[in-house]
């Protein structure tokens, strides 16, 4: 059973952990929410909980001013489930136990997470395979990503824009946030990726700073668009 909040101002079922309602912005109450399975409030917010646990590991790591100005690396083929993606600099991504599933086990058969820190360039990678009664909610997932975003206390000024599209003829969403990283004094660009594959769930970001967008923007857009089904 899964903690949920109740927005008092629209209604709305939000994930325990967040402090903003995901429709309408309204401040939540403090403190855990109800016991309600997440198969009655909706994929659309066990989706939302997946992304946002995602989000909040990969900005945890980051440190936008601890890059270099090093040439780009040769590029290199990763495969996650039935996509593969080209990650460019040579990332070496490795893979981190550290998100936490706790409360989820019952509706996730599989979950991997990869991560690739060149210093201030940073990608993650996520794969959430769904049991069969769970088919995964884009939309939610685009949701819970900017949702952890806003509720970072370490980030303000955020912005964000999404979109759908589809990729090798399934259906996915794209959403792009920029922002500003309290602790560093640095704006940083998200870009992410969202890919639905039956009961499987694809989830690819990158993170840099706006200050080195020359540097990083077209290597970021070259992994983003380099997803696509392994067979291919």
């Amino acid at each position: 059973m899964s903690e949920y909040k109740d927005c008092p101002n629209c209604g709305a079922v939000n994930p325990g952990t967040i402090d903003v309602c995901m429709d309408c912005g309204t401040p939540l109450p403090r403190g855990g929410g109800g016991n309600k399975s997440l198969l009655f409030v909706g994929v659309g917010i066990l989706s939302a909980v997946v992304a946002a646990l995602a989000v909040y590991l990969l900005l945890d790591r980051i440190d936008l001013f601890g890059g270099s100005d090093s040439p780009p690396e040769p590029s290199q083929v990763e495969t996650f489930g039935a996509y593969r993606a080209t990650f460019m600099d040579n990332c070496g991504l490795s893979r981190t136990d550290d998100i936490d599933m706790s409360g989820l086990e019952q509706y996730i058969v599989t979950q991997e997470m990869y991560i690739c820190d060149r210093g201030e360039y940073y990608l993650g990678f996520m794969f959430v395979r769904y049991t069969p009664d769970i088919v995964p909610d884009l939309d939610g997932a685009v949701a819970g990503s900017v949702q952890e975003m806003r509720a970072n206390p370490d980030i303000s000024d955020i912005s964000c824009s999404d979109g759908e599209l589809t990729i090798d003829g399934l259906p996915a969403r794209k959403a792009t946030c920029t922002f500003t990283l309290a602790s560093q004094g640095e704006q940083g660009r998200a870009h992410i990726r969202y890919v639905l594959d039956d009961h499987d769930l694809y989830m690819l970001q990158s993170i840099y700073p706006v200050s080195r967008e020359d540097t990083y923007a077209g290597r970021a857009n070259a992994v983003m668009d380099s997803l696509h089904f392994a067979a291919q």
